[in-house]
């Protein structure tokens, strides 16, 4: 976790889950999607509430230029 504290904003973590979750989808993918949301949502949960915002959301925002 050290390397995180020192380059926070070097790191995203995250799901896709588009076009892989839906009525057509295969059932697998949705229970993939439902477990990795899941286990990040742990990961984050150790971090600090200012670093795992960074993490989980707004480098992310940053690095790929999205709007809220």
């Amino acid at each position: 976790m050290i390397i995180l504290k020192e380059f926070p904003d070097r790191f995203v973590i995250g799901v896709v889950t588009s076009g892989y979750t839906g009525p057509n989808a295969p059932r697998i993918f949705e229970q993939r999607s439902w477990m990795q949301r899941e286990g990040v949502k742990k990961v984050l949960y150790y971090l600090d509430s200012d670093l795992a915002r960074k993490i989980g959301y707004e480098n992310a925002m940053r690095i790929y230029n999205l709007s809220e």
